[in-house]
């Protein structure tokens, strides 16, 4: 697609236009949505999140991603009526799932990294599945509770994702996302130091981003993270309202895996 050709990963919109060349950056004039364009595969998605040491960080954060799951299980568990089924989308290393299943009936978890997985079988006992909510089958109406902590932003169709897990949900389920703010108050601040630094300097590093102060994709592990969307509460909102979802509660998420004096 070239041009204005391109929609909305988001509302479906036939047509978007740029918000930042340089990163290769969409955005949807009737959502307000921001994505990259073009997408990387899934296989290649698949890869990038499979490296061996992909998640040795998140091993020797362990204790103290432990009590981030903790916190945020219990903001979780009052707002769920029956605890029945649970499915976490993009469970990582399977330790939120690991400390729910005390509380649920059932667990289960996706997740494309064959290293993630590999983790949740030795370590906790899990049995993830490996693949997407595209690949994989579930019944309908089969889930109390839908978890993605931090997934949403890595995804290639974040609107067709939501619409299923809608329709996983029993009547009166409960989806839970959080998503970064990347987009938020502070990243403006840095917008003029970062034009600056873009213009002027040839060190590497800020050949990476764009002129909005977001990074490039990149593919060959010099990013940790590959974010295919940026959200606004706006066109989150937006989209859960599209969706069919009600919104009980929105806010900045809390708790983060720290050990500093303000963390978990």
């Amino acid at each position: 697609m070239q041009g204005d050709d391109v929609p909305c990963l988001l509302c479906d919109a036939p047509r978007t236009g740029v918000f930042d060349a340089l990163a290769s950056l969409r955005v949807c004039g009737r959502c307000g949505h921001v994505f990259a364009h073009p997408l990387p595969s899934e296989t290649e998605l698949a890869a990038f999140y499979s490296r061996r040491a992909k998640y040795d960080a998140w091993l020797e954060n362990e204790t103290a991603r432990e009590a981030m799951w903790r916190r945020r299980l219990a903001l979780i568990l009052p707002r769920v009526p029956h605890k029945g089924r649970l499915l976490d989308i993009g469970a990582g290393t399977g330790q939120f799932l690991k400390q729910a299943r005390e509380h649920f009936e059932q667990v289960a978890g996706t997740e494309i990294s064959d290293s993630a997985i590999r983790i949740g079988r030795d370590r906790y006992g899990l049995d993830i599945r490996h693949g997407t909510l595209s690949t994989l089958e579930f019944d309908t109406g089969s889930f109390d509770l839908i978890t993605l902590f931090h997934v949403l932003e890595h995804v290639g169709d974040p609107g067709r994702v939501v619409a299923r897990c809608r329709d996983l949900l029993k009547p009166g389920g409960v989806l839970v996302l959080a998503v970064p703010n990347e987009r938020g108050l502070a990243r403006q601040r840095l917008l003029g130091v970062l034009k600056f630094a873009l213009r002027l300097a040839r060190l590497r590093r800020f050949r990476h981003f764009g002129w909005k102060g977001i990074p490039r994709i990149a593919l060959d592990g010099t990013q940790d993270e590959i974010h295919l969307s940026y959200f606004t509460a706006h066109s989150l909102t937006g989209l859960l309202d599209r969706t069919g979802f009600s919104i009980e509660a929105m806010s900045l998420d809390p708790f983060w895996a720290s050990a500093g004096p303000r963390g978990c």
